[in-house]
């Protein structure tokens, strides 16, 4: 047995365990994913299980921002294994995503968030990602809204409720989930107004 199969243990909570073995911490690194994806796609991955879904969803908004920005500023580009010329290790690359989100239980918003940030090229496909938090974030506002009525209190959060599958746009589409097909868009700039971006108190 490796040490990768010993080593279980985590401080503060369970929501980076799954039954079937292969979480986040795997994936990251299997896939050669860098920092800022790999924040982003850690705070989508989480945010049902946690009890935070609005705090978790900013974060990973976040982090999208600050990898448009990067890419804009810097020529910041993805170091995934999926954007690499050999089709063979992209192919490992899409498969591992894939498992990754199954042994997960993601839904399709989630699955599409994972793939989309695995495998952007350019700012357009980063604005895809962009646009599958935010229709995650009004999944998690609209619930509730429904669960405290008219005039819910300003911060509250609860987690989603269960409704099967998300209503998807088209694949390439900010919102569309399943692959996306990645295209690009014109460079519109990017706008970083979130309050304290790296300053979370208990982050981890």
């Amino acid at each position: 047995m490796s040490n990768e199969d010993t080593y279980v243990a985590q401080v503060g909570g369970d929501h980076y365990q799954n039954d079937a073995g292969y979480g986040h911490w795997d994936w990251v690194p299997d896939i050669e994913l860098g920092y800022l994806e790999g924040n982003a796609t850690k705070y989508v991955d989480r945010y049902k299980k946690k009890g935070i879904p609005l705090q978790d969803l900013k974060k990973a908004k976040t982090y999208v921002e600050k990898t448009i920005a990067k890419h804009l500023a810097k020529g910041y580009k993805n170091s995934s294994i999926l954007v690499v010329k050999s089709s063979l290790i992209v192919k490992v690359g899409i498969e591992l995503t894939q498992k990754f989100s199954t042994s997960c239980d993601h839904d399709s918003t989630q699955r599409a968030f994972m793939m989309t940030m695995a495998g952007w090229r350019n700012e357009g496909d980063l604005r895809v990602g962009l646009g599958l938090v935010d229709r995650m974030l009004r999944t998690v506002e609209d619930g509730i809204a429904g669960n405290l009525g008219p005039n819910p209190t300003k911060g509250s959060q609860a987690a989603p409720t269960a409704t099967g599958a998300q209503k998807t746009g088209g694949s390439g589409q900010a919102g569309g989930a399943g692959v996306p097909v990645f295209a690009s868009s014109g460079s519109t700039g990017v706008k970083n107004d979130h309050p304290a971006p790296f300053g979370y108190q208990d982050d981890e």
